[in-house]
Order: C-alpha cells, then structure tokens, then sequence
C-alpha cells in the first residue's frame, strides 16, 4: 500500500472578482472612500496596503475604486504584481 500526501502552500491570491472580499467587508467595485472608511486606512500611492509578519493585502485603487485584491504569504512569496502599492509604501513587504 502506498500512501500519498499532499500539502498545498498558500503563497499568493489575487482577483478583481466582487465575489471576494476582505473580513471587513471590502470588495471589487467598492468606492475608494468607503474602502477607506472600512478598513480604517488611506490609500496611498493607489492602494491600500496592510502588512503582517506573515502576510501582505493590498487593495489596489483606480478610478475612485476598489479594482482588485492581493494577498501574499511573506514568506513563500508568489511574486504578485504589487505595482505601485510596494514602491510607495514604507512597509514594504
């Protein structure tokens, strides 16, 4: 008998699917503001970036609006494109 185990490692996700969205209620297609307003965080740079030591969300902004979101695990990182949010952010992740 052999026994075969697979491990699946979160290392990245991102969408701009409205059928996902952050445990604060944020969402594709969700004005700027109230994004803002939910999260407790300005965006800067054309998004709203929040860093843990083990992962990274950023709320990508265009138009007035929620366009998409990313998560990262800081430590198996995927190599998501950041764009702009990880060269104007001081936390870098």
């Amino acid at each position: 008998m052999v026994l075969m185990i697979t491990f699946v490692m979160f290392a990245g996700f991102w969408t701009d699917s409205p059928q996902f969205e952050t445990d604060k209620g944020i969402e594709p297609g969700l004005p700027q503001d109230l994004a803002e307003r939910l999260e407790g965080a300005r965006a800067h740079g054309g998004a709203i970036m929040l860093v843990t030591p083990s992962a990274a969300l950023v709320i990508e902004i265009a138009g007035k609006r929620v366009r998409a979101l990313m998560l990262e695990d800081r430590l198996r990182r995927a190599g998501l494109p950041f764009g702009q949010a990880r060269s104007s952010s001081n936390a870098t992740p």
